[in-house]
């Protein structure tokens, strides 16, 4: 018996005093350091799941807020577009290379101070010019009303249900879980950014989109320029002729509105903008977009994330202003060619 306790000894280390035992307790401690580490695992395995699904929200509301600020001031660029291109028309009066003569009435850009040979022909003018601005201000008007400028009702068609509509073919904004507040004054930005704090966090029922847009869009202000222009006057008995005038389109043909060309407003605007991150923040015409949208999570409760965008149109990418000196013979040419670009938000 002595001698098979002896061999067990040596061919079992912890064997003697009840070792064994000990031993078998101590690994047994292990169990619960394990349950621990798989807990500690699953909880950031799921951490890691919430991060990239917040990340992933984060990048969408950013994307989505560029592409509404983009469209949005796209639609104010086409607008300042088409009425500087209509100014560029009355440049055009004659197809190019047509021989000059007398009778040819002159082009807007070198009306200024043109002597008419009547003033019949003058008042002629003066009504084709004003033709052209009631063209130019019926675009203007619809545009406005593409942009939801001036009427936040949700008529079918006009006002923010016109602009709600053109929005809706931005995908992910019929999303329920996604609010859009749009803006293009610095007013705007500010009633629009205490909306979002307001505005309850539920979303809108069924991702209607009409429901998930809120908007402060004002209309793009235009100045009108008059032109003043002389006459011949016709021998009357024993008057010689001399010239007449000047006066201007408008009160040629009485008309209640400025007869002229136009011209965007540029220190009518009021949003903020920086071009770049080390530039300063000027006045332009464009627009902002505020995103929020909720994320729902693993380990906690749903969450907001948000992201803010702004464009603008670059003042410098067209011309829509003349300075040609009365009697020149250079003509001075509109240039409809604005186009948009991302900014940095300013401070309203």
């Amino acid at each position: 018996m002595g001698r098979r306790q002896a061999v067990k000894e040596s061919l079992v280390p912890g064997w003697a005093g009840g070792g064994w035992a000990r031993a078998l307790t101590r690994r047994g401690q292990f169990m619960p350091i394990t349950a621990f580490v798989i807990f500690t695992t699953a909880v950031f395995l799921v951490a890691v799941a919430d991060v990239y699904r917040v990340s992933t929200a984060k990048l969408v509301a950013q994307n989505l807020a560029d592409s509404a600020a983009l469209a949005i001031a796209a639609l104010e660029a086409r607008s300042i577009n088409v009425a500087v291109d209509n100014n560029e028309w009355l440049n055009n009066m004659y197809p190019a290379g047509t021989p000059h003569n007398s009778s040819q009435l002159p082009d807007i850009s070198m009306a200024e101070g043109y002597v008419f040979d009547s003033k019949p022909e003058a008042r002629q003018y003066a009504q084709l010019v004003a033709t052209i601005n009631q063209r130019q201000q019926m675009f203007i008007d619809a545009y406005n009303n593409f942009l939801g400028a001036g009427d936040q009702t949700a008529s079918q068609n006009s006002g923010m249900s016109a602009l709600q509509d053109i929005l809706s073919e931005i995908k992910g904004l019929n999303d329920g879980t996604v609010q859009l507040y749009v803006w293009n004054t610095a007013s705007g930005q500010s009633s629009m950014e205490s909306q979002v704090q307001q505005t309850s966090a539920q979303p809108a029922p069924g991702g209607n989109v009409i429901a998930n847009v809120h908007g402060s869009i004002e209309k793009i202000s235009y100045t009108p320029h008059e032109v003043h222009v002389r006459w011949k006057n016709k021998p009357l008995g024993i008057h010689t002729g001399g010239i007449g005038g000047p006066d201007t389109l408008t009160h040629l043909i009485g008309s209640q509105q400025v007869v002229g060309w136009l011209e965007p407003d540029w220190s009518q605007a009021t949003l903020q903008v920086k071009a770049s991150a080390q530039g300063a923040a000027k006045r332009q015409i464009g627009a902002g977009a505020y995103v929020t949208k909720r994320v729902q999570l693993l380990l906690v409760p749903s969450i907001s994330v948000q992201a803010k965008s702004v464009a603008y149109v670059v003042s410098g990418s067209g011309v829509s202003s003349i300075s040609a000196a009365p009697g020149s013979s250079s003509m001075a040419h509109f240039r409809p060619t604005y186009y948009v670009q991302l900014g940095i938000p300013g401070t309203p």
